[in-house]
């Protein structure tokens, strides 16, 4: 991936708390028309990448960009979330220089995905 690519993925991937109620918040991510067509059945991603926080209890990401998450309001809050997405965005952009994503299998692709963030989910406990 290209600087300008990394930089375009950034902006249209880049979420922002739009409400943050005790336990339960709603984050919406950039301008998702701006990705290829055939990046929007890898959305799911999202949700898989906050079900490794232990005190999300779901999330939904609808195609849209607008992802709602529960959470245990003592362990988390949606800045925590937000800032999580961030770091998982970063992953996987580090993970396309590793990858050809166009051609790596959706098992290579959740396997890189899932050992990259892992051991970051620390941080944010």
């Amino acid at each position: 991936m290209n600087l300008l690519e990394k930089t375009l993925v950034r902006r249209v991937l880049k979420p922002r708390v739009t409400s943050d109620e005790p336990g339960a918040c709603m984050l919406q991510l950039g301008t998702l028309s701006l990705l290829p067509i055939d990046a929007g059945p890898h959305l799911h991603y999202i949700s898989d990448a906050l079900a490794l926080l232990p005190w999300v209890r779901s999330s939904q990401t609808d195609p849209n960009g607008k992802i709602t998450v529960l959470y245990d309001e003592t362990r988390g809050s949606g800045d925590k979330l937000r800032r999580w997405l961030e770091t998982a965005v970063e992953e996987a952009i580090k993970l396309s220089d590793e990858l050809n994503i166009h051609t790596a299998s959706e098992d290579e692709i959740v396997t890189g995905e899932l050992r990259r963030l892992k051991p970051l989910v620390s941080q944010f406990l």
